[in-house]
């Protein structure tokens, strides 16, 4: 019972907020206080290398070529390497060349013992050969050799006769006459490039519906009852 004038101070306290619920748990006669989302982001990124840490791989793509590597010389194909191959030379084939001159002279005083034909003037011819002159017989008309006499008496003056004197000793050369050929490859190992994902939990203050990447989008409050 007030028996004389009294001033009367009022006193509340402001009903504490509910931790986040969603929004389908919020008692009817609750205010909601707070707002937010909560959804799934898929993130994509790719490597060179064929694992990644906290992703999962899903793609894996040739994206190019190595290095050439080579050459070797046994095919080197494993499925998955680009290999080529060419023909080379492995050795050549040579013959030797004999390289003469032959000397026609004119008469002589002795036979074969001067080819210069200082006095009655001298020709000579080269000739190439595949074999080398052995010393013919002094008189055999049809004889191969390096020295061929012909009609004359060996050593002795001779008057009205002629004689062909080869050289002796010829220079040699070496001439191609044919390849022999191997083959030999080259190859270039393939570059991958990997492809990865993630799924990471966003939130986010307001409606992320129809973003890329986005899924499982939950609507969360908070609320303090009447």
């Amino acid at each position: 019972t007030i028996t004389e004038d009294t001033t009367i101070y009022a006193h509340w306290t402001e009903k504490e907020k509910s931790d986040w619920v969603k929004e389908s748990e919020v008692p009817s006669d609750a205010r909601i206080t707070d707002t937010k989302w909560v959804y799934t982001l898929r993130e994509y990124t790719e490597s060179p290398s064929s694992t990644l840490s906290g992703y999962t791989k899903y793609d894996t793509r040739r994206t190019g070529w190595g290095a050439t590597q080579g050459p070797v010389y046994s095919d080197p194909s494993n499925g998955a390497r680009n290999v080529w191959s060419e023909s080379y030379v492995t050795s050549s084939n040579y013959k030797t060349v004999y390289h003469y001159f032959r000397y026609s002279t004119g008469r002589f005083a002795s036979g074969g013992s001067d080819i210069s034909g200082t006095s009655y003037g001298s020709n000579y011819y080269a000739y190439d050969f595949d074999y080398a002159l052995t010393i013919a017989g002094s008189n055999g008309n049809h004889a191969r050799g390096y020295k061929y006499y012909y009609n004359a008496a060996n050593g002795n003056t001779v008057s009205g006769n002629y004689i062909t004197v080869w050289q002796a000793s010829p220079f040699t050369t070496q001439e191609w006459v044919s390849d022999n050929y191997g083959t030999r490859w080259y190859y270039q190992e393939p570059v991958y490039t990997y492809y990865y994902y993630r799924d990471v939990s966003k939130e986010a203050a307001s409606d992320p519906t129809g973003e890329p990447n986005v899924s499982n989008v939950v609507k969360y409050v908070r609320y303090q009852n009447k």
